[in-house]
């Protein structure tokens, strides 16, 4: 089974967000925008997912370039944290855009 790559344009606005790409629904912004510390936990939820994802690619690229019968298992872990990681970055971008378009209070 291969999972289905994410959509390669870079208009965010035009592009839908999967839920099934990060794993979880986009999470919905309060009429008033995120908090700062909402923002820092997402964004650290991104950091960890990111790095977890990379090290794990890293190791099986060690262990393909010892041994390429490891390389069937780099190829499926890369098809599969790819489109996560890039869903979570698209989701981030999503939220900054829209907390762009919000009007400051008082306008």
């Amino acid at each position: 089974m291969t999972t289905p790559l994410p959509p390669t344009r870079d208009d965010v606005q035009t592009v839908r967000l999967n839920p099934t790409m990060t794993g979880h629904a986009p999470i919905p912004l309060p009429p008033e925008g995120p908090s700062f510390e909402e923002l820092h936990r997402k964004f650290r939820e991104f950091k960890h997912s990111t790095n977890n994802a990379l090290a794990i690619v890293m190791a099986l690229s060690e262990m393909t370039a010892r041994n390429p019968d490891h390389a069937k298992r780099l190829v499926q872990v890369v098809a599969e944290k790819g489109p996560q990681v890039v869903g979570q970055l698209r989701e981030l971008d999503e939220i900054f855009r829209r907390l762009s378009e919000q009007k400051p209070p008082g306008v």
